[in-house]
């Protein structure tokens, strides 16, 4: 048996923030649809639910998707799967996973998610109309003179804080900057730096910027600040970013500096994207 702390809110409500996972040494053959495991990506482990499993040329693959997820969709071998989770320890006390790996609990979640997909995307209509965003410029005025772009080395407040948080693996990637943003001396914005041990490549991951103090360009000043310390500070010629398929705002947003698609992993649904900065 292992044990993992669980960041992120792609299997909320099933999972939440600060869970303890029991993950269970398995066999393969276990592994059924519903079931919920640990596996490693291109780049993070993640904990996703099984939906469907399907033999290809001769290979096992598992489709997986996180409850609170209504599209994004990872296509997963085997091989890349770590354990399997069979219960969390929440609050001092133990939870099974029992009930939540039934059929029932699956369509429930799933109208759960497709509401909040629902609302998101009024909300989304509606916040991108230019009255509405106009009215919660006024709601809340924004003074930039008070608004700081920095290095932090608060790691603990200034970045577990946020909703986004990016559960990296520090064995393959080098925490190189961490940018935030502050009003006032508040966080509301922040995006990393980390690079490939491997392959030497800076990526960016973010930005982030909290709902109310979004359309008042402060990603794109993350953004620039990134690209202008990587490139002087610390003479890279080179950024890159790694962005899942169903993002298209994020892509369309990195496109607007100049960043260019490199290529499409077809398994892992993700686009790498470059720009040269000499």
């Amino acid at each position: 048996m292992e044990v993992l702390v669980c960041k992120g809110q792609s299997m909320f409500p099933t999972l939440r923030n600060g869970d303890t996972l029991l993950i269970k040494n398995f066999n393969i053959l276990e592994i059924e649809p519903f079931d919920i495991v640990v596996y490693k990506n291109k780049v993070v482990q993640v904990c996703h639910r099984i939906f469907k499993i399907k033999y290809e040329n001769g290979k096992k693959f598992f489709y997986t998707k996180g409850d609170f997820n209504l599209f994004f969709v990872e296509k997963v071998q085997e091989d890349n799967i770590l354990g399997k989770v069979i219960g969390v320890y929440r609050k001092g006390r133990f939870k099974s996973l029992r009930l939540e790996k039934t059929i029932f609990y699956y369509i429930f979640i799933s109208l759960f998610t497709f509401l909040k997909e629902l609302l998101k995307w009024c909300w989304g209509k509606m916040y991108n109309f230019y009255s509405i965003r106009l009215l919660i410029k006024r709601i809340a005025p924004f003074d930039k003179s008070y608004l700081s772009l920095s290095l932090s080395e608060d790691e603990e407040y200034d970045f577990k804080s946020f909703y986004n948080f990016f559960p990296f693996d520090s064995n393959e990637y080098e925490k190189k900057l961490k940018v935030l943003a502050k009003y006032k001396n508040r966080a509301l914005g922040k995006l990393w730096v980390v690079k490939d041990r491997k392959t030497e490549r800076f990526f960016i991951y973010g930005p982030y910027v909290k709902i109310f103090y979004r359309a008042r360009y402060i990603g794109r000043d993350l953004v620039t600040k990134t690209i202008d310390i990587l490139k002087n500070n610390l003479q890279q010629n080179c950024a890159y970013v790694s962005i899942p398929r169903y993002e298209k705002s994020l892509i369309s947003f990195y496109a607007s500096f100049g960043f260019t698609v490199e290529k499409v992993t077809s398994e892992q649904n993700y686009l790498s994207m470059y720009k040269y900065l000499s």
